[in-house]
């Protein structure tokens, strides 16, 4: 069980047991928008927790849009962490933005690149 405090957990310091697994588990599938197994009067059906995972693996849609929130949140993060040392003048960090699709990427270069640079 994870315990509240005040200072920064690592994620390797988090434990879930599978108890509380099953339990985030169900959470994250009832609210979920997609077609569940039901009943026959209609009524969504319990299934086990591997079925569980399952249908959530196989409903995930991830759009280029969800991709590009997710980059903009990690660009914002390090602008953040960068900050927060103290050690650089706010006016040299700026975020350009994406410099194209993945299909503009240079053979060879991985398409998660990012590019980081301090003028």
């Amino acid at each position: 069980m994870m315990k509240k405090s005040t200072g920064r957990l690592s994620l390797a310091a988090v434990h879930i047991d599978a108890k509380e697994y099953e339990r985030y588990l169900k959470k994250a599938y009832h609210a979920a928008k997609f077609k569940k197994p039901r009943n026959f009067l209609g009524i969504e059906k319990d299934v086990p927790v591997s079925q569980m995972e399952a249908l959530i693996r196989k409903n995930i849609h991830i759009s280029p849009d969800d991709l590009r929130t997710l980059a903009d949140q990690r660009t914002q993060a390090v602008k953040v962490y960068l900050l927060g040392r103290g050690r650089i003048d706010p006016a040299r960090i700026f975020v350009a933005g994406a410099a194209g699709s993945a299909a503009e990427q240079p053979d060879g270069v991985a398409k998660s690149r990012v590019q980081l640079s301090l003028k």
